[in-house]
């Protein structure tokens, strides 16, 4: 019996209820939960449940949540709100600032990472302009995740996709193939976005924002860990181009700043308390269950089949589009990596799997980690987020149309080899 699914779909329905009856239980306590049954229900051994984690993406994910949190605490998040908006707090430029920097910064950071800066910053700027923060937080969603498409680090499917795939030049590669649908997919949600702030209603009932503390101190570590980042990608991405072996591991780009922060700080203690553990749960359950899953035989055989029939850039963005849906992105890439790899896919085909995958996120709200993040970003904050439907109503359009753009560049690039 497939007990495995059955944890996997009571899960799944859990959350589905979670937001229709308002229950206040975090979407990583549900996960953690049926981790826990598979475990009790001995589906897995605790051993396997240990090397069923990725613990490279854990890593990852812990050191840009320590960036995260140091960039909130010293203020470098509202000294930057300030000087975006000196001269112009319009409507149009909240859009831009939403669309653009926080889904070009998603593809250097991490999209899991943005959805916990971004959350204070686009509270902000709703609190700035008197709207509700709804509109921006759908936004900051759709941004993040588009704009985390075109690079290895971008979003955690993408880290499996850069980290086990026999790439030779991950980031140039991610850029080439997917950077330019990227930013026609950003462009046209800053025009859908422009275009219903604008018809925003003003309110009373958002809050004046906190006095902003700045920090010196902190502000010059924060300064020097994206220095870090920053360097250590760009030293990837020229050592690519000039075809050299020497390159920073990934989870490095994260653990080395992250450190560097918790070894320099006076708050280390409160910074190392303060990040978002429930989210690094969420990822460790997340994985323990897809291990119980990917186990098995029924999901195996199913999985293989598709893989055996998926031969074309479009097919595999659909599949694993409409699979995320069920499954979640990084579960899905996780199960399917290991079976596609067997049947000798081009690099086309994978910068497929990670465009449909990671595109499935603006569909569903289970469709992406970072979705989930930011609802309960914002919750913490007591600000009650989007709704499933109103994700899904903005989502679908938005998801058809970036999904044609990608394809249509795919078929463009294999004309162009061919």
């Amino acid at each position: 019996m497939p007990y495995a699914l059955i944890i996997l779909a009571i899960v799944l329905i859990a959350i589905a209820f979670r937001q229709i009856l308002s229950i206040h239980i975090g979407i990583w306590q549900i996960f953690s939960v049926g981790a826990l049954a598979l475990l009790f229900s001995q589906q897995i051994t605790p051993l396997e449940a240990f090397y069923s984690i990725d613990w490279h993406i854990i890593f990852f994910l812990w050191g840009m949540f320590v960036v995260a949190e140091l960039m909130e605490r010293s203020g470098f998040i509202q000294q930057m709100l300030l000087r975006w908006f000196s001269g112009d707090k319009s409507r149009k430029r909240v859009a831009f600032i939403t669309v653009f920097g926080m889904g070009l910064l998603s593809a250097l950071f991490l999209n899991d990472t943005l959805a916990i800066i971004g959350v204070p910053l686009v509270l902000s700027m709703a609190s700035m302009l008197r709207i509700s923060p709804r509109l921006l937080l759908l936004g900051l969603a759709y941004a993040i995740t588009i704009g985390s498409v075109m690079s290895p680090i971008g979003n955690p499917q993408n880290l499996l996709i850069g980290q086990d795939v026999p790439i030779k030049d991950p980031f140039l590669i991610f850029l080439v193939y997917l950077g330019p649908p990227t930013i026609i997919s950003l462009w046209l949600l800053y025009c859908g976005l422009s275009y219903l702030l604008r018809r925003e209603k003003i309110t009373t009932e958002i809050s004046r924002d906190r006095d902003i503390i700045i920090d010196p101190q902190q502000m010059i570590l924060c300064k020097t860990a994206l220095i870090l980042i920053i360097s250590m990608v760009a030293f990837n991405m020229v050592s690519s181009l000039l075809g050299l072996t020497l390159s920073v591991p990934l989870i490095l780009i994260a653990l080395i700043p992250a450190v560097l922060l918790l070894l320099s700080s006076s708050s280390r203690k409160d910074i190392f308390v303060s990040i978002d553990w429930s989210t690094l749960l969420f990822f460790i359950s997340l994985f323990v269950m897809m291990e119980g899953v990917v186990k098995d035989p029924l999901v195996h055989a199913v999985f293989s089949h598709i893989g055996s029939m998926v031969n074309s850039s479009a097919k595999i963005m659909g599949l694993s589009l409409i699979g995320s849906q069920l499954i979640s992105n990084v579960p899905l890439v996780a199960i399917t990596l290991p079976i596609l790899q067997q049947y000798s896919f081009t690099q086309v085909q994978y910068m497929a799997l990670a465009a449909g995958s990671t595109l499935a996120g603006m569909l569903l709200i289970i469709g992406a980690a970072s979705n989930i993040i930011i609802i309960q970003s914002a919750e913490k904050k007591g600000v009650a987020p989007f709704s499933s439907l109103d994700f899904f109503k903005y989502g679908l359009p938005l998801t058809a149309l970036s999904f044609l753009i990608y394809w249509a560049y795919f078929w463009c690039s294999t004309l162009s080899v061919n």
